[in-house]
């Protein structure tokens, strides 16, 4: 074997051997468990380190403990929640093989004129509403919330914002490391291609791969679905899987961001049987519905772990004749010169499926119920 090939196998290897370190810092001596957990069904290696008295000997602690971390051509990102992100954000030129720092909610946020940031390093700052900041930092703030709002062990915590944070921080980390993104739409798939399907092949309406906890769906309009393993079953099992196979679905579009796959399609199916998930206990119609609908599926760890549905019942309701758009409460109604002014509930029925399935070239037309609007096209 020449020379050569030996220095192209050494180098190789050090790119598979590789490792992705990540440092989290925060203020108490024990930190909140399940965000170190996050970070490591993810395939980093996770250390913490407490902020302790802070100062230059943090600092110094920091490089310590990233530096033993990291092996030979491999570089660390820190996350700091709370008071170490100050310190941090100054002194990130002491910390030459770090790839990413992302603070939340730091209490001071240096000046521009202060403070240089490596050209190589992402940074990334997670703020609560009324933060101020001068220096040109990608930063997000998160409306009605706290400091603590991403740490589930607080009573500050949010889950709304942790998880919107989580998504931003993670796309952060892996740009920094240049890890191509996992294959959610095929995580996602191969979830809901099992749906239903027994290891025989037969339909019962559940999946046979559910995990043990953390996952759920919800199906806003009517709030039917699961919240946990055996709530799920009852879901599939109960409410989808009787009229699963009634149901067809159009994918229209699929957007997929560092968490979440999020698809727009069109469901369409015939008002036969009672369908608990989306009308239930409204007894068969017999009639047609077609609907836009959009479901979002987070995804952690290479699992589905939530699913929410959104649609129009509405048009649903008028669709099938249980809702009359023309049927409008007396209190709606109001006198004009002596007469009863005619009103109509603002709600569609098959033509919003239509204009998302035809785009471009639908004939309809918008704004038909706005007074003075009405017949406009939509090109």
């Amino acid at each position: 074997m020449s020379p050569q090939t030996n220095k192209d196998d050494f180098f190789t290897h050090l790119r598979q051997r590789k490792t992705f370190h990540i440092l989290i810092t925060g203020e108490t001596d024990d930190f909140d468990a399940l965000v170190i957990d996050d970070w490591r069904s993810e395939g980093f290696n996770v250390k913490y380190l407490a902020f302790g008295k802070g100062g230059a000997d943090y600092v110094r602690q920091v490089q310590k403990v990233a530096d033993g971390m990291v092996g030979v051509s491999e570089k660390y990102a820190i996350i700091a929640f709370g008071n170490p992100g100050a310190p941090l954000l100054t002194s990130l030129r002491h910390l030459p093989r770090l790839a990413a720092l992302i603070s939340y909610y730091p209490p001071q946020i240096p000046s521009g004129q202060h403070t240089t940031y490596p050209p190589g390093v992402n940074v990334l700052l997670h703020l609560c509403a009324g933060s101020t900041i001068s220096v040109s930092l990608r930063s997000f703030v998160y409306e009605g919330v706290s400091s603590g709002f991403a740490e589930t062990d607080v009573d500050e915590f949010d889950s709304v914002g942790k998880e919107l944070a989580w998504s931003r921080s993670l796309a952060t980390v892996r740009k920094s490391f240049d890890l191509e993104n996992p294959d959610l739409e095929g995580v996602r798939d191969a979830y809901f291609d099992n749906v239903g399907t027994d290891p025989d092949g037969s339909r019962s309406g559940w999946p046979q791969a559910l995990p043990e906890s953390g996952t759920c769906r919800i199906n806003l309009p009517t709030l039917t679905g699961g919240f946990d393993r055996e709530g799920l079953r009852a879901f599939y099992r109960d409410l989808f899987g009787p009229t699963a196979h009634m149901i067809r679905a159009k994918l229209i579009s699929r957007t997929v961001g560092p968490t979440q796959v999020v698809d727009e399609m069109i469901i369409s199916f015939k008002h036969d049987a009672v369908i608990e998930w989306m009308l239930p206990r409204v007894p068969p119609t017999g009639k047609q519905v077609r609907i836009p609908v959009v479901s979002i599926v987070a995804i952690k760890a290479g699992r589905c772990v939530s699913e929410r549905l959104y649609w129009d019942q509405a048009s649903v309701l008028v669709q099938i004749g249980m809702l009359d758009p023309a049927l409008i409460p007396d209190s709606f109604r109001t006198k004009n010169k002596g007469s009863i002014k005619k009103l109509r509930m603002p709600v569609v029925s098959t033509e919003q499926a239509k204009a998302v399935e035809e785009g471009e070239d639908w004939n309809g037309s918008v704004n038909s119920l706005v007074d003075g609007m009405r017949g406009s096209s939509i090109s």
